[in-house]
């Protein structure tokens, strides 16, 4: 039987000709300084139209699948579709789900039709892709775009591999408009954000199961958006008002919060939502009131409009534009994996017109950035070469990234003044993001060995529920979950799930975490004992308990561990509220 995986890498390998400029690879190259990088004014890579002839109407530009290096910040730039002259149509926007689970097709409105090209030749893979704006390729499944019509009951699932769809639910009420911007499938693919009715619902899709919790379809009216945070705790919207709202999911319960959380209110609705590696959601966005930044504000806290020195200092800021004219552009945020604390940005610098003068040319002006929302570490990646952007929408960059943050895309007219022309571009970044703010590796204690865990490690693991905090009930920080576990006072924290050596745990050191929950006593619902914990994990009547947490060296578990962890609860099952399968809990815990 071929798998599906196959079945795409077939259509993928069907006969394409491509001008191949460069080898297909990642981009490793960027530039991390604060100065003014204009593009070139001579050579074969000057400023089209200022300049030059590197422009798609000229002879020598890449053709489809054809690379080149940018000049300046030395990124590989793939050219994906050939649309020259004819006004876009592309639909590009930051939303993760116009880019398969794994990265190697993207969704693209052509002047044609809806299609599926790959990212890495711009081959056409499918046509006749149905659905409007807000589809969206499933996070865990590359072969699954999952689509709807708009005031139409049905959710369908759509497979590249054999072109077909079938109906995943049928809802009683009408699905609505989500605004096509930001994604609406969390990053696990396991929970939903749809507009049902006149109300904003959140659906298991795995489950089958539709959240207790109505919020009104008015908080994403006038032109506005609904979002699911990539961690899938948080509905997030956006309306005709600066306003930005949060909504809390309590995947426990099955409900969500009614009562919204105003997080931001300094700029208007472009923006994406990081769940980062520390556990807290962020909006990342434009402060267009006061500093003509941009910032990461944190959705989980309460804002007033009244009080914009306390939205400035509660938040981080990312990047400071040299001016008003770059306060403007698309983000795209990374839903999982090893980028999961960066974000995209293309900035669009309203005064750059086609045939302008690079004199002045400012820090950050065209540019394609990526973002780190913990660090503040800030990657120049490309001058994205678009221009011109208020004589037409398409013209706008539009970056969107995949899942993982390994591929970006963008729209480009690259110097052409044909009204409302662009075509489709992209970067392969790549997944390593060192110094990106993520754990660094301790090796850990945890062997197989049976020997019993440190309170240390004990403390890590009481933090990891769900990847991003305590499985206290109350949601206490690493340090108090080091307290409770342990009983003393943190020392160098404990609070971090580094990528260790990562051997397997006994059945009697995950008998001992069983019983680890509050520091005394089992996560079982029935508070068993210790003894009853292990039989329960392991199969096997007890030897020598397990219950202590007496003994070992005490460093970080590692991602491995950690997942194995997940997947132990009852012994068959991860201790996610969405009883996930051991890989989906690996991915949450890990982050990979």
């Amino acid at each position: 039987m071929i798998s599906k995986r196959t079945r795409i890498a077939t259509l993928l390998l069907c006969t394409v000709v491509v001008a191949a400029v460069l080898p297909f690879g990642v981009a490793t190259a960027y530039l991390s300084d604060s100065g003014s990088h204009p593009p070139p004014s001579t050579g074969g890579f000057a400023y089209y139209a200022t300049f030059g002839t590197f422009g798609p109407d000229q002879a020598g530009f890449p053709a489809v699948g054809g690379a080149f290096t940018d000049p300046i910040f030395g990124s590989a730039v793939r050219r994906l579709t050939n649309e020259l002259p004819q006004s876009s149509s592309s639909e590009i926007y930051a939303k993760n789900g116009f880019i398969n689970a794994d990265g190697s097709v993207m969704y693209h409105r052509a002047p044609g039709g809806k299609r599926f090209i790959s990212t890495s030749s711009g081959q056409v893979i499918r046509t006749g892709v149905p659905g409007n704006y807000d589809s969206s390729f499933a996070p865990d499944d590359p072969d699954v775009w999952y689509w709807f019509n708009w005031n139409g009951t049905a959710l369908n699932r759509y497979r590249i591999s054999t072109g077909a769809s079938t109906v995943v639910k049928n809802f009683s009420d009408a699905l609505g408009e989500l605004g096509g911007s930001v994604d609406w499938i969390d990053g696990s693919g396991t929970y939903m954000v749809l507009r049902l009715g006149n109300a904003i619902r959140v659906y298991d899709v795995k489950a089958d199961v539709l959240y207790s919790g109505s919020i009104p379809a008015s908080y994403m009216a006038s032109g506005g958006w609904i979002a699911i945070s990539p961690d899938g705790r948080y509905v997030v919207t956006t309306g005709g008002s600066q306003q930005k709202h949060s909504f809390l999911i309590d995947h426990g319960s099955r409900n969500v919060s009614t009562s919204p959380v105003t997080f931001w209110t300094l700029c208007g609705s472009h923006g994406d939502l990081v769940s980062a590696s520390n556990g807290r959601t962020y909006f990342v966005t434009f402060d267009c009131h006061t500093t003509g930044g941009v910032y990461a504000a944190d959705v989980s806290l309460p804002q007033s409009a009244s009080n914009v020195a306390k939205q400035l200092s509660d938040n981080r800021k990312l990047v400071q534009l040299a001016s008003w004219s770059d306060a403007d552009g698309h983000f795209s945020g990374v839903a999982r994996g090893s980028l999961r604390d960066w974000a995209f940005m293309s900035v669009n610098s309203g005064d750059d017109a086609t045939n302008g003068s690079i004199s002045g040319w400012r820090p950050y002006k065209a540019e394609i950035l990526m973002m780190n929302v913990l660090t503040g570490e800030v990657r120049r990646l490309a001058h994205h070469r678009s221009r011109s952007l208020d004589a037409s929408y398409y013209h706008q960059p539009r970056v969107s990234a995949s899942f993982d943050g390994s591929v970006i895309t963008w729209a480009s007219n690259f110097g052409y003044s044909g009204n409302g022309y662009v075509d489709i571009y992209a970067i392969h970044v790549g997944t390593t993001a060192s110094g990106g703010g993520s754990g660094s590796g301790d090796s850990g204690g945890g062997s197989s060995s049976g020997g019993a865990l440190s309170a240390a490690q004990l403390a890590v693991i009481a933090y990891a529920r769900n990847g991003n905090g305590s499985y206290f009930g109350d949601q206490v920080s690493a340090a108090v979950a080091y307290q409770r576990v342990t009983g003393a006072a943190p020392s160098g924290g404990g609070g971090s799930s580094s990528g260790g050596s990562g051997g397997a745990l006994s059945a009697a050191q995950l008998a001992q975490i069983a019983y680890a929950r509050n520091g005394n006593g089992s996560y079982f619902g029935d508070q068993v004992s210790a003894a009853v914990a292990y039989q329960r994990v392991t199969g096997a009547a007890p030897s020598g308990g397990g219950g202590s947490s007496s003994g070992s060296s005490g460093g970080a578990l590692s991602a491995a561990q950690l997942a194995q962890i997940a997947y132990a609860r009852n012994g068959n099952g991860s201790y996610f509220a969405d009883q996930v399968s051991a890989s989906v809990a690996w991915a949450r815990v890990s982050g990979q």
